[in-house]
């Protein structure tokens, strides 16, 4: 919990800073929230299918890349026999290609490292790695698939959706 606190008041602190910096620029912070739906796999074959409330927040770097932040947690566990599956939290930082597709249309590429949290059952488990995903934005809606933690003890992938 620290530290998603932590990193949401970095990025609220850089966010102030770069308002400031380039009030007169057409580069703009930028900040969304999501829903995932998420699929878990554990070492053991089992499968669970939580999901998550995900804040991100960004700064351009250039019409094309942006650095962006993540922090999220779990909205509904799942549960598979006696065993429950609950997302604690996650939190990352990435590199964002974006293209534009004109029409306030956007497909956008991701990757970055990523620190998650989960309970199974009465284990919780602490996993950082490499991530990556890819979206597409139509006017302020956005839909993207994550491959999280791609190379940890487990699987999570996610389909997200917000603004």
């Amino acid at each position: 919990m620290l530290k998603n606190t932590s990193l949401l008041a970095t990025l609220l602190a850089i966010s102030f800073v770069y308002h400031t910096a380039y009030a007169d620029s057409d580069r703009s912070f930028y900040y969304g929230v999501q829903y995932a739906m998420v699929d878990y796999k554990a070492t053991n074959g089992i499968e669970y299918s939580p999901s998550a409330l995900v804040l991100k927040a960004g700064l351009p770097i250039n019409d094309v890349l942006a650095i962006e932040g993540r922090v999220g947690t779990g909205l509904r566990d799942d549960s598979v026999g006696a065993l429950t599956m609950e997302i604690n939290s996650m939190s990352g930082l990435y590199l964002v290609a974006t293209a534009d597709g004109g029409n306030d249309r956007y497909l956008y590429a991701f990757a970055g490292g990523t620190q998650g949290e989960v309970d199974v059952g009465i284990t919780t488990d602490d996993e950082s790695g490499f991530s990556f995903g890819v979206g597409l934005i139509i006017d302020a809606f956005n839909i993207e698939f994550v491959d999280y933690l791609g190379e940890s003890n487990f699987s999570v992938n996610a389909v997200s959706f917000g603004y």
